[in-house]
């Protein structure tokens, strides 16, 4: 019972069950948003493979992309990102995040967003003193480095029903948000939309 009790207090656990949503190999060329995660059990990465299996049924294409692969200069490519962040223990990052929450964190960077848009799904569990603060924090950094929020920040809570959260958040109005996020691009960019970032690594 003592070594069960350290590793929860280890990080702010999540679901360990299986993801029904395989992770995809490959790019998908030109794809109009980008799903980034921040996982440390896998919850945070099925989530985000859920987002892009939906995404098809509302003609959105669409690609999930590990924090672990974070550039700078990739990332600011974007247009449009939907970011799924978990918490690791009392109010950080997960491993595959550090660079990820260290290079948005640094005000030095303020701006380097500008006309990108995005939106937050945070894990965590509000056992935890710092509940949810990789969320938190990323959706208020995203802010501050010059991107336009489309969508409120979502939290997911696994001392209660983590899955059932996320499905919220989703359900209640992210599809409507990227569709007119889309639209804006297109209407911004002439119509070139989403060519610019298509030969970038994620």
């Amino acid at each position: 019972q003592v070594i069960l009790i350290q590793a929860r207090s280890i990080f702010q656990a999540l679901p360990r069950a299986s993801c029904p949503f395989p992770r995809r190999g490959g790019r998908v060329a030109m794809a109009q948003v980008q799903v980034y995660f921040g996982s440390q059990t896998g919850t945070a990465e099925c989530f985000a493979e859920e987002i892009c299996d939906e995404a098809s049924q509302h003609g959105i294409t669409c690609e999930t992309v590990d924090l672990q692969t974070f550039t700078p200069e990739s990332f600011a490519a974007r247009k449009i990102i939907v970011l799924v962040v978990a918490t690791y223990g009392e109010g950080e990052p997960t491993d595959n995040a550090v660079q990820f929450n260290r290079w948005a964190s640094d005000p030095r960077n303020d701006g380097a967003l500008k006309g990108q848009r995005f939106c937050v799904m945070g894990l965590g569990d509000m056992n935890y003193s710092k509940f949810n603060n990789m969320g938190a924090t990323t959706d208020q950094s995203l802010e501050r480095l010059g991107g336009a929020r489309i969508y409120r920040r979502g939290v997911g809570d696994d001392s209660q029903d983590i899955a059932a959260d996320f499905k919220e958040w989703k359900d209640g109005g992210l599809w409507t948000a990227l569709k007119q996020a889309i639209a804006d691009v297109m209407s911004e960019t002439g119509g070139a939309g989403f060519s610019a970032a298509a030969n970038l690594d994620p």
